[in-house]
């Protein structure tokens, strides 16, 4: 799960192999026709990725978020369909929503 990532710094994994990293907006669990031998499967948030501020271009990665966030109409349609059923979404992720049209 999302709890094999490693933070911080970069952990041995042993031997070299492929690592399929899936990167969504909501945490997922990696289903079990995603996984294929040989091939190790981990799945992360972009909150996640955005939070690594250790990393060197976390500010362009960050712009990417907000500009994807703004450009994601299945993600924009969900939150809204939320929102009219009384989930509002919250202020940070408000705030990136907000900014994310005025960045180009």
């Amino acid at each position: 799960g999302m709890d094999d990532l490693p933070t911080g710094h970069a952990q041995s994994m042993g031997p070299r192999r492929l690592v399929v990293l899936l990167v969504t907006i909501y945490p997922m669990d990696i289903r079990p026709h995603w996984r294929t031998e040989g091939i190790h499967t981990v799945a992360t948030t972009w909150e996640k990725i955005c939070a690594m501020r250790s990393h060197p271009k976390s500010d362009e990665i960050m712009r990417y978020f907000r500009w994807k966030l703004g450009h994601t109409r299945e993600y924009l349609v969900e939150r809204l369909r939320q929102e009219e059923e009384g989930f509002p979404i919250p202020p940070d992720e408000m705030e990136l929503l907000s900014q994310s049209g005025k960045e180009k």
